[in-house]
């Protein structure tokens, strides 16, 4: 794997540090000004969060949103299909599913190549 690519699956995103630091902060009573900034509020509010269960040791497996304005992916790949699950508080998990299928079946007929 990429460097960039194997430090997020390990949890080293640069949300997750910021994320800590934050909370680090927190805990000693400070408020530094990053904090607190428009730019670190918008970065903060993940509305789509994925996540790939790509083990052939698992068969599901998900997460919860981070927030109730957030939609929680969890996908899988594989050689004869593809699958996932979508979770949520209170937005429409259907809808987004239906938009979801319709957008991997609008790619696939994009991709088909008849032999």
């Amino acid at each position: 794997l990429a460097p960039t690519r194997l430090s997020v699956y390990v949890g080293a995103g640069m949300d997750r540090h910021l994320w800590v630091l934050q909370r680090m902060a927190a805990e000693r009573g400070l408020a530094p000004p990053l904090f607190e900034s428009e730019a670190y509020r918008r970065l903060s509010k993940i509305v789509i969060s994925t996540s790939t269960l790509s083990s052939p040791a698992l068969a599901n497996g998900g997460f919860g949103p981070f927030h109730p304005d957030c939609f929680a992916v969890g996908y899988v790949i594989r050689a004869d299909g593809c699958g996932g699950q979508i979770m949520t508080y209170q937005r429409d998990s259907t809808g987004f599913a239906d938009c979801m299928v319709a957008a991997m079946r609008e790619m696939r007929d994009v991709l088909h190549v008849d032999s």
